[in-house]
């Protein structure tokens, strides 16, 4: 009875000791400290601030170009849904001894663009070496001819997560 007794007391004292080891490790991540090879009573612990929290989550809202760019193409009803009507058409006055105008297409108007979707093949450029785009709100989609006067640019925005068509430019001569 009396071993019993002292088994009883030796468990309870290891769970109290287990319980504060886990309140302490959670408060102050006492094995964040390890990791990172700070000595405990030097460590200060990360605090994510409600700004930082709030643009993790909207990451994940974030819409991926590639994917939208792929729907957009070959979707006509997709592509209808994310052009902002009536949109910006910067184009050449031809009668008009070439005069930049800019004039508005309105969704009636709308002609499906396939852009590359025919080809087995397309160009890709990028500003590092990891082939990955900085995650901005805006992209550019250009045709550029080599010595045929084409001379193409459509303008896409990420509004509210979602990519979108608002300005489409053709100063091809």
């Amino acid at each position: 009875m009396k071993n019993t007794k002292s088994i009883s007391i030796v468990i309870l004292l290891l769970a109290i000791g287990v319980s504060i080891a886990w309140g302490i490790n959670k408060k102050y991540n006492i094995s964040e400290a390890i990791t990172e090879g700070v000595a405990i009573e030097d460590y200060q612990p990360k605090t994510i601030d409600a700004t930082e929290e709030s643009a993790q989550e909207n990451i994940a809202d974030k819409e991926n170009f590639d994917e939208f760019f792929s729907h957009f193409m070959y979707d006509t009803a997709f592509q209808l849904e994310r052009v902002v009507f009536p949109l910006e058409f910067v184009h050449l006055d031809y009668e008009n001894d070439y005069e930049v105008v800019s004039t508005a297409i309105k969704k009636a108007d709308w002609a499906h663009q396939r852009f590359y979707a025919n080809q087995q093949a397309y160009p890709a450029l990028y500003n590092n070496y990891d082939m990955k785009l900085e995650d901005t709100n805006e992209r550019l989609f250009a045709w550029r001819g080599v010595d045929n006067g084409i001379y193409t640019a459509y303008y896409f925005k990420r509004i509210e997560g979602k990519w979108y068509l608002t300005k489409w430019e053709d100063l091809s001569t």
